[in-house]
């Protein structure tokens, strides 16, 4: 009887043995198949959790960079049309200053006249430029209205946008503004005046060149033009400054967001996915195991006490 309950022991043991070493085998096989080395939470827990955490910051630098394009695209076209205003408003400012020379005649300042408007109109041609989504590059966040309206025949340009900016995610806490309002670019905050008259409001860049033109229609050349041509060139220059600022910004971001990107996903392999060699090696020893435990069970089933008589 002691001889029976012996042998059921150890074929329990044997049976329990070939088991464990059965689900060793699946268990990395399973790995093998998927090429992770924790195939489900349970395995384990700890490792688990840090490849979700690395996963969903992976993404999340992803739409950092995806959004880094998006404004750079709104980026540089402002800044290249910022760049045409910039030239428009260089030679209104060498007519203001020709306009002033005291030899010309009233002919002389209409054909400046003429030429004055026709780069008023481009000035506001430049306002108004659609991206390629068809909103109005500078009319803030009311980018389906018409930024500008106004005529460099009557005057009276008015802003139709709001002051809203557009601010983007680019990197961890940090944002960044991909668009200027218009009545930010556009707006001298106190233009001259002739001596003697209190401080003018502020007003946009095209009705101040609106003003130089009927002054030089009627020849009647002001000082305060000139002042005001050199303001709207400071103000459009400051901007276009800034906005080159943030493509620096951007390019600087986009390349830590890379970096990181790099090291995370690398300590993302680390964590999650299997080292092929090591797990070969591994099921090689656990089949060598289950196999020495299939040789074991098959003695002890052989065990009799006629074997020992």
């Amino acid at each position: 009887m002691r001889i029976r309950t012996s042998t059921m022991a150890m074929q329990d043991q044997s049976v329990s043995a070939m088991l464990a070493q059965q689900v060793r085998i699946a268990n990395t096989q399973e790995q093998l198949a998927t090429g992770l080395k924790v195939v489900r939470p349970s395995d384990n827990p700890a490792a688990a959790v840090r490849s979700l955490i690395l996963d969903e910051s992976v993404e999340l630098k992803d739409q950092y960079q995806v959004n880094i394009g998006m404004a750079r695209g709104r980026l540089a076209q402002e800044d290249v049309v910022l760049g045409g205003v910039v030239d428009v408003m260089q030679r209104l400012h060498e007519l203001g200053v020709r306009a002033l020379n005291g030899s010309l005649n009233a002919k002389d300042r209409q054909s400046m006249e003429s030429e004055t408007r026709e780069l008023l109109n481009e000035i506001s041609s430049l306002s108004n430029t659609k991206t390629s989504t068809g909103e109005y590059l500078f009319a803030g966040l009311n980018s389906k209205t018409v930024a500008f309206t106004g005529s460099p025949v009557t005057g009276g340009y008015v802003y139709g946008g709001d002051s809203g900016r557009r601010s983007t995610a680019i990197g961890e806490g940090y944002t960044i503004n991909d668009n200027d309002p218009g009545d930010a670019v556009f707006t001298v905050a106190a233009p001259a005046v002739p001596v003697g008259f209190p401080p003018a409001a502020p007003e946009n860049i095209m009705n101040l060149v609106f003003q130089f033109a009927e002054h030089l229609a009627a020849n009647q050349p002001d000082s305060s033009d000139l002042a005001n041509l050199q303001l709207s060139l400071e103000q459009v220059s400051a901007r276009r400054t800034s906005v080159g600022a943030r493509l620096v910004a951007l390019d600087q971001q986009e390349e830590l967001n890379a970096k990181l990107t790099t090291d995370e996903k690398a300590l993302l392999s680390k964590t999650r996915d299997l080292d092929y060699t090591e797990a070969i090696s591994r099921l090689n020893l656990e089949t060598t195991a289950l196999e020495a435990a299939q040789q074991a069970y098959s003695k002890v089933q052989k065990l009799s006490l006629f074997n020992y008589l």
